[in-house]
């Protein structure tokens, strides 16, 4: 269900938010969006994968930075409005 109809369409919306986020601080959308999963309030970790040495490094883009409270703001608006239907 999430990869169909409105729900898919929601998605892809909250990568493009996500990526243009992130391209505001020179990041990639996943960068950005380990990175608000770790400012997320009562959030102590984020538990990332990855198979190769490019994706540890890709990932450890996430650290030494922070969003500021308008990202985070439009990111959690974006994120917790429901799909109806």
């Amino acid at each position: 269900p999430e990869f169909q109809g409105k729900q898919l369409a929601r998605n892809i919306e909250i990568s493009r938010v996500l990526g243009e986020v992130g391209a505001k601080h020179g990041k990639s959308a996943a960068q950005t969006a380990i990175r608000w999963v770790l400012e997320r309030q009562f959030v102590t970790c984020a538990l990332v994968g990855a198979k190769s040495p490019r994706q540890v490094a890709e990932n450890a883009g996430a650290l030494g930075w922070s969003l500021d409270e308008e990202d985070l703001e439009r990111l959690n608006q974006i994120t917790e409005t429901k799909v109806s239907g």
